[in-house]
Order: structure tokens, then sequence, then C-alpha cells
């Protein structure tokens, strides 16, 4: 007979008086048994002797009548094997449909059976009251009285400074001293005017005594009844786990932390982790947050980290609390907002965001831009980068934001930053669009390459003529690309599908046929526009210096700068 017991959460969270309120309701028990051994066995019998046991082990538990429903179920089964029978018993919580426990015994012989289900019925209702005992609520330490104010003792008697300073020397030994000595004092005879302060403050130590009496009579039952679950092979390691961060939560981590040696070695880490995070060390709930599989579980220990103040707990909770599995924009934004506060980069953009987007807040530009300054300020280079790309035609502005932004390891801000440095404001402006994808809306002109002219390296009598050639050779090469995408465009005019371009909507049918015809009519053109200027720049003599800018975009060949 080896009783199987899982005591799950529900025990955890009922009253110090098992089952307090509730009720039990015991079903018949399902016989799997063939039709020609149903005769020897009364299920109706084995599921009154299940209300029995429930009624002698959780005297407060009501026990329903047969065919009434409880707040807790007990169901049962009963199967055969090869030596005899085996009954099942699982405890529900009727509303959820939620597994409490299990338990089972096996028998030889019919009459065995009777004694076989109460013994399982025990162990499960067993299990249930020792974890339900363990319910401990949020009990604080009582604190001692704060010291008393300084007293103006001039001209006061002698036997009346000697009393209070004895009073004062009892509060450092004990509390139940420490009243006495005030009263002691209260009742000195004579001109006595501290009788009032030292009559309150020995109430006040008798009250404190009688709090830690109670706090500490209560310590010693819990810890008792920790000391025997704990070692419970039937009680699972995922409530054991449960109780003693409910004794964190009551008595201080110290004295959990000296308890989990009980715990079998595989549960040590988790359970170490458990206890650390009930005291508030942020970095054990944000290993516990990594290590679960629910993402709500994680969530919500991101979550707790973020309350003691893990900037990047923070930002980790507000975006999870955003995602379609577990969303609660509430909360989401609640612990971006406290990571922010806290100077968490990742808490200010992720925050930025939702103003932009609207993903759990209405929109709100002038709040988004305000959040993005404090990311960027915060060490967010992608935040910078954003920033720099709003900014008007002030380049230096836009040249300070990408410079913070590579600084703070962005990439693309390193690019703009160089960028900007070697080919001005004009150029650097240009390739915004391109350098950021995505994170701003596509401008109606594209460059995809642009050439000056004129190495600043070369000697002054022949920067013209290699300026001149660098961009008749450039726009000849420009040319034979924008011919190579005409053809390719006209060669797939008429195939059939749906197809992407950019970042654009998918297109189908005629539309992406006529898109197509006119992509290869724009590249047509600009090829022959590219041939043309380039075989006239290569033919033509320099009378100067020049710089040109050559670029190519849906609508055509852009060219911008100066020739001779």
């Amino acid at each position: 007979m080896k009783p199987n017991l899982v005591v799950a959460a529900l025990f955890i969270a009922l009253p110090a008086a098992a089952g307090e309120g509730l009720s039990l309701s015991v079903q018949e028990i399902r016989s799997r048994l063939p039709a020609e051994e149903n005769k020897d066995i009364d299920v109706a019998a084995l599921a009154e002797q299940v209300r029995d046991v429930a009624r002698r082990i959780l005297p407060d538990l009501r026990v329903a009548d047969a065919g009434e429903a409880g707040d807790l179920a007990v169901t049962g089964e009963l199967v055969r094997l090869e030596q005899g029978f085996l009954v099942s018993l699982e405890l529900r919580e009727t509303k959820s449909s939620k597994l409490s426990g299990t338990a089972s015994a096996a028998a030889s012989t019919p009459e065995e059976l009777v004694e076989g289900v109460a013994s399982a019925a025990v162990d499960l209702f067993r299990g249930y009251k020792e974890a339900a005992s363990l319910a401990m609520g949020p009990a604080a330490q009582p604190t001692p009285p704060a010291p008393l104010a300084r007293l103006d003792v001039a001209g006061v008697d002698a036997n009346v400074l000697i009393a209070i300073d004895e009073a004062r020397s009892a509060e450092a030994q004990s509390p139940d001293d420490a009243a006495s000595a005030w009263r002691a004092v209260a009742e000195l005879p004579g001109a006595n005017p501290f009788r009032e302060v030292a009559s309150a403050r020995a109430k006040e130590w008798q009250a404190y005594a009688e709090n830690k009496r109670a706090f500490d009579a209560q310590l010693s039952r819990d810890t008792k009844r920790l000391r025997k679950v704990l070692p419970f092979a039937a009680v699972t390691d995922a409530t054991k786990i449960e109780l003693l961060v409910r004794y964190t939560r009551a008595y201080g981590a110290p004295r959990a932390t000296a308890l989990l040696r009980l715990l079998p070695a595989a549960a040590w880490s988790i359970a170490e982790l458990s206890v650390g995070c009930e005291a508030k060390d942020a970095s054990k709930c944000v290993a516990l947050a990594r290590a679960a599989a629910d993402p709500n579980v994680a969530a919500g220990y991101f979550e707790q980290a973020c309350a003691v103040s893990d900037a990047g707990a923070c930002a980790e909770a507000g975006d999870r609390f955003l995602r379609p599995e577990n969303r609660d924009p509430a909360r989401a934004i609640a612990a971006l907002q406290r990571g922010c506060a806290g100077g968490g980069a990742a808490a200010c953009a992720r925050m930025a965001r939702v103003y932009e987007e609207g993903d759990g807040a209405l929109p709100n530009l002038a709040l988004a831009a305000e959040t993005r300054e404090k990311a960027c300020t915060a060490g967010d280079g992608a935040s910078c980068r954003k920033l720099a790309c709003d900014v008007p035609s002030a380049l230096p502005r836009a040249a300070e934001l990408w410079q913070r932004g590579c600084k703070d390891g962005d990439a693309i801000s390193c690019a703009l930053a160089e960028l900007s440095a070697k080919r001005g404001n004009a150029a650097a402006r240009g390739q915004v669009a391109d350098a950021t994808p995505g994170e701003r809306p596509a401008s109606t002109a594209t460059p995809t390459s642009t050439v000056a002219a004129a190495p600043a390296s070369a000697p002054e009598n022949e920067q013209p003529a290699r300026g001149h050639r660098g961009a008749g050779y450039t726009l000849l090469g420009v040319a034979t690309l924008a011919a190579g995408g005409a053809l390719i465009f006209s060669l797939h005019e008429q195939d059939e599908g749906p197809r992407h371009w950019g970042r654009n909507r998918l297109f189908e049918g005629q539309e992406h046929s006529s898109g197509a015809r006119g992509l290869s009519m724009v590249l047509g053109a600009a090829a022959v526009l590219s041939a043309g200027t380039g075989i006239g720049l290569l033919l033509s003599k320099p009378d100067g210096p020049s710089k040109l800018t050559i670029g190519v975009a849906p609508s055509g060949v852009v060219l911008s700068g100066t020739l001779p």
C-alpha cells in the first residue's frame, strides 16, 4: 500500500483551520471491473467510507450528502490488478477543476478494499490538513516602543531619577522587565512630574511584551509544522517551496534559509532563489523569471524584481505584460514608468514605443519625444538616433545625437555620424531613411549610391579632371544597373502570383503587372539619362572643380551638385 499524495496551491491558500467555511462532496467511485465482479463490491459503501474519514480528519469542513455539490470534490476509480484491486482517489477544487491531491491503495480481496479506501482517504485528507495548517499570513514581527524623548529632570527628586535610569536599563533586557520598571516609576510617591509619562511607557512595553509572546508562539508552531511537512515525501517540491516562501514572508529569510536543508537536494536551487526573491533580492527574482516556463509566472517574477528598483526587470516586465499571452497594459505601464523613473534606458525606450504606437495607452507624440530624450540620456543609442531623425535641418544637433548614439553602442548611429562628418549635412540627411529601415515613413526619393567626384588628396591642378572622370564612370555604372533592372522587370511583367516589393504591402495580378511595367519604364529612362550624362562628362573638358552627388529613386535619377 503506497499512497501518492500531491498537495497543490489550494491547500496553501486556505486558512489555518483547514477547510473552514468550505464544503466537500464525495462522488460515487467509478468501477472499471468486469460486470461479473461488480456484484461483489458495493461502490456506494466505499464512497461513504471516504465521507466518514473526511468527517474525522477535517471536522471544520462540511461534508455534503451524496449527490450534493461542494467547494471541493473527491472522485475515485476502482480497477482490477493481477493480484487484487487498486482504488485511486482525487481531490479537486470544484470551480476550477484544479487537482489538489491524489492518493491510492491496493487490496487483494473485496473485504480488504474497504480498509484500503479508508487508508487512501486518510493520506489524502491528512496531507490537505498538514498543508492548510501552514497557511501563514503576512505576520509582522512586533517592534519595540521608540526611544523615550529626553526628559527635563531639573529639580526632580533623586529617587525618581534613579528609578527612570533603572527603567531605561531594563528596556535593553526584556519587554516584561521594562514594563515593570516603568510602572515602578509611575507609582513613586511624592513630587513626581513623570508619573503620566511613565504610566504610558509601561503600557507600551506591556503591549509589546504580549505581542512578542504571541508572535514567538506562532513562530514556534509554524516552524515545527514546517519541519514536519518539508521531509514528507508525499508533498510535492513545488508545495514545499511555496510554504517556505510564505514562511519567509512571515518570519524572515534567515529563519527560512535554515530550513532549506530539510528539502530534497533537487529542490535546493529553486528554493534558495524563491526565498531570496521573497526577501527582495532582485537578482534572485530575475533568475526565477528566466527559469520559469509559464509566461505569466515569469512576468510576475520580473514584476517582483521591478518592485525592488531593478530598472532592467521593469523593462522586461513591461514588455511581457504587453504581449498577447499575458497582456495587462495597466501593469505594463506601471512597471515601465517605474523603471524609466529609476534611470532605466530600456524601460524609457519601451515606454516611448507605447506612446508612439498607442500600444497600451493613447498615442502621444509629445510624451513619446520626451521619453525618447530620457532614454537617450540614460544610454539607449537607438533612441538618440530616432531623435536625430526628427531634427529639422540643424545638422549640429543631429550630429551630436548620432555621436551620442554611437557612444552608446548603436552601429547605425556610428555610420551616420561618420557620414555627416565626411560629407556634410546634405549627404548625411539623405542617408537617414536607408540607414534606419522601418523606424520612420519612407521618403519619396531614397538615394542608393553617392559619389563625391573630387578627392581631397588630389593635387589642385588634377582635381577637375579626376572629378569629371569619376562622375562620368559612376553615371555609366548607374546606367548599367538601371538598364539591368528595367530588363528584369520587363521579363517578369507577365508573371502571375503574389510578389513583395520592399516594405510595401502585397500586390497580386494586374496591380503587380502595372507596378512592374511602371518601374521598368522609370529604370529605362534613368539608364538613358545616366548614360548620356556620363558620356558627356567623359568627353567634355573640365574648367574647374566639380562636385556631384547621384542617387536613384523610384521616380528616376537624382543629381545634386555642380557641373562645369
